[in-house]
């Protein structure tokens, strides 16, 4: 209700000249991962700081995967408004290249790693930072089939979420390895 809007609008107030308060005489950098799995408030609160915050030495840095934003993602409006502020600057990260991947596996290790372990996490990860330090650590751990219990509930989670017609095929398609011909697991899947 109306109690509930003013109180929000308080909170956020607050907020606001708490973060300019601190940042007057010392450089703050506030970090909002993965906003694409922000609740409403939160996106409230970001659009209200990045709207309002003029004076001290503060970074707000906020990070989200593109991947999943689809048209409909609730973070999309936010995007499209923070897109028309002066202060709010865009960088879209690309996937890391293999020497990329290198480094980040020698750095996660603290050695320098194998090259053909290099190139596997490179094909399995596809220049994702988060599944190379998965596969990194899982394969320095011996972890069989080469994935942390984090990684595989992630991928489990997304897969669970499918129609059960495209869990079956993406059984079959884990079962044929990397590559598998279309006609193949058509036949298979018994699927139009």
């Amino acid at each position: 209700g109306r109690h509930d809007e003013e109180s929000m609008a308080r909170l956020f107030e607050l907020t606001a000249r708490l973060l300019e308060r601190v940042a007057a005489d010392r450089t703050v950098v506030v970090a909002l991962e993965d906003l694409h799995w922000s609740d409403a408030s939160t996106r409230h609160l970001l659009s209200y700081l990045l709207r309002t915050l003029r004076t001290g030495r503060l970074v707000v840095l906020a990070t989200y995967r593109a991947d999943d934003i689809h048209r409909r993602h609730p973070l999309r409006p936010l995007l499209a408004e923070l897109d028309r502020l002066r202060t709010v600057h865009r960088l879209d990260l690309s996937r890391l290249t293999r020497d990329e991947v290198g480094r980040q596996v020698a750095g996660i290790l603290a050695a320098e790693p194998d090259p053909a372990q290099v190139d596997d996490i490179f094909e399995r990860s596809d220049g994702n930072a988060f599944f190379v330090e998965e596969l990194a650590v899982a394969a320095h751990e011996g972890c069989r089939p080469g994935l942390t219990d984090t990684l595989r509930d992630l991928l489990l989670v997304r897969v669970e979420a499918l129609p059960e017609s495209a869990q079956n095929a993406a059984r079959i398609v884990a079962e044929g390895g990397s590559t598998v011909e279309y006609r193949l697991l058509a036949a298979v899947a018994r699927l139009a």
